[in-house]
């Protein structure tokens, strides 16, 4: 396993899949990862600026005190990985996967996540904060404990034991109730009223 250390790179196209190194404490801006392959990657302090991450193939990789600011990730799949102290912030993850991954301590805000599928995902401390979660597919991955009142949860797909002990926004009810069967209907309470 090679060892990239205090790097910075802009501007580059990755055009080769990335297997079995550590980078640590690199910066990457302006760099495009798309249809790339990393495997066997470990990114210790990296930072990821205006990157495209577009159909990237993330498996069996750690991220540990990481972040990523304004990237593509879209169609993105995390397999496999375990992300610490991770930090999402304005990121574009439409039609993305994260599977059989563990994340500790990871914050995502003000991202957009359509068609986001979750499945099999443990967690520690998920945090996510004014996203767009439209969509969103839950398979086997327990929500309970986290704040998504801050985000769109419209159209969102997920057995009712996935969802136990969320918490959401009294506007949000309308969109998660039809998984609990609940219709809700217009009342003119202005009739009960005569």
């Amino acid at each position: 396993m090679g060892l990239i250390e205090d790097k910075s790179f802009q501007g580059e196209i990755v055009a080769q899949d990335l297997l079995d190194c550590e980078l640590n404490s690199c910066t990457f801006k302006k760099m495009d990862f798309s249809n790339v392959k990393i495997e066997h990657i470990d990114f210790i302090d990296c930072i990821f600026e205006d990157c495209d991450l577009s159909n990237l193939k993330l498996t069996s990789n750690t991220m540990i005190r990481s972040q990523f600011k304004n990237c593509k990730l879209l169609g993105a799949f995390i397999d496999q990985t375990s992300l610490r102290d991770i930090l999402f912030e304005d990121c574009n993850f439409n039609y993305s996967t994260f599977s059989d991954s563990d994340f500790h301590t990871v914050f995502i805000k003000n991202s957009i996540l359509k068609e986001l599928r979750l499945y099999h995902l443990r967690y520690v401390k998920l945090f996510f904060e004014s996203c767009d979660l439209e969509n969103l597919e839950v398979i086997d991955t327990k929500l309970c404990n986290l704040d998504l009142s801050s985000c769109n949860l419209s159209g969102i797909q997920a057995m009712i034991k996935d969802l136990e002990g969320i918490t959401i926004s009294n506007y949000q009810l309308l969109e998660v109730a039809p998984l609990f069967g609940i219709q809700i209907k217009d009342v003119d309470y202005d009739k009960f009223n005569h």
